[in-house]
């Protein structure tokens, strides 16, 4: 029965991936379908640790939308993830510690990362940034059962001639490098992380900067009291504009969030509500509606004798 499963397993495994087994680890060397829109690494293939994906291993696979890599990856080969146009999100473990050149060269799409942590390294991040320089949402879960959320902003280079002395400067557009220095080692400099908002606000595009408070509030990991202020002070004053933006996208479990942190009068609720109707957006509306009845009600509750 045993024998059987191993078997079993090890059919469905090749119906999946390419691999090869050396010294008792496992390394991908393809993927086979082109139809999957998630890839879930298994952390053991043949009793074999997943310690490496070889170069070139899921390059054009277009129709990826998700991966997920497994705890022991140590490696992840040249151009492995190479045009994986589709990619959005990314989840993987702190133990990587080689990445090469281009491994996520061309996915463009990717706007989210969760990475696990086990073994105190952020190198795998610094990694990861260096090839993606789009805006992106990372959750680093903590092994004390928290958890962090920071918004990366995009940032871009441009080069422009000063012609009367033939020099090439380079210019960078968006406060993403600033923030991407942020990460160290071994994990997050918060602190330099918060400090960075109050100079780069301002020239932050496409939302990054409302993003950036407004997840810092929602899991306020390692967040000073004077940031958490500051923070909460921006996002009230563009309350409206967050709130429009979310309803936009439909993500009314992070409208009720804003809420929640940024409001603490019921006018300013039913200001939204409003905004909702002009717009047109009636599930908004009704989301909103059932928010108000319920913080209030329950408030009006707690003074009822």
């Amino acid at each position: 029965m045993g024998s059987e499963m191993c078997i079993r397993d090890r059919i469905d495994m090749n119906d999946i991936f390419k691999y090869e087994i050396k010294d008792g680890t496992c390394t991908i060397t393809g993927y086979r379908p082109d139809d999957v829109a998630e890839c879930i690494i298994p952390d053991m293939i043949d009793d074999a640790p997943v310690t490496g994906i070889a170069k070139y291993a899921f390059s054009e696979h277009r129709e990826l939308v998700s991966v997920s890599l497994p705890k022991e990856l140590a490696a992840i080969g040249a151009h492995a993830f190479y045009n994986c146009r589709s990619l959005r999100m990314i989840k993987l473990y702190d133990g990587i510690t080689d990445m090469g050149d281009g491994a996520f060269k061309n996915c463009s799409m990717v706007y989210k990362a969760e990475i696990t942590r086990v073994k105190g390294n952020m190198k795998c991040l610094k990694a990861l940034m260096e090839e993606l320089n789009q805006e992106l949402r990372i959750t680093i879960n903590y092994d004390n059962n928290k958890s962090a959320v920071i918004v990366f902003p995009y940032y871009m280079y441009e080069y422009e001639e000063n012609t009367p002395g033939r020099i090439i400067n380079q210019v960078t557009i968006g406060s993403g490098v600033h923030y991407r220095e942020c990460i160290g080692g071994s994990d997050i400099n918060y602190v330099q992380y918060d400090r960075i908002f109050n100079v780069e606000k301002n020239i932050d595009v496409n939302e990054s900067a409302w993003k950036v408070a407004y997840w810092r509030l929602r899991y306020p990991y390692m967040l000073s009291e004077e940031s958490y202020d500051m923070y909460k002070t921006y996002v009230h004053s563009a309350l409206e504009d967050i709130a429009k933006s979310m309803m936009r996208a439909e993500d009314y479990e992070d409208l009720t969030a804003l809420l929640d942190i940024a409001v603490s009068e019921r006018k300013e609720v039913s200001a939204i509500v409003e905004t909702a109707r002009d717009l047109g957006m009636i599930k908004a509306v009704g989301v909103l509606l059932e928010y108000e009845k319920g913080r209030w009600q329950q408030s009006r509750k707690k003074y009822e004798f």
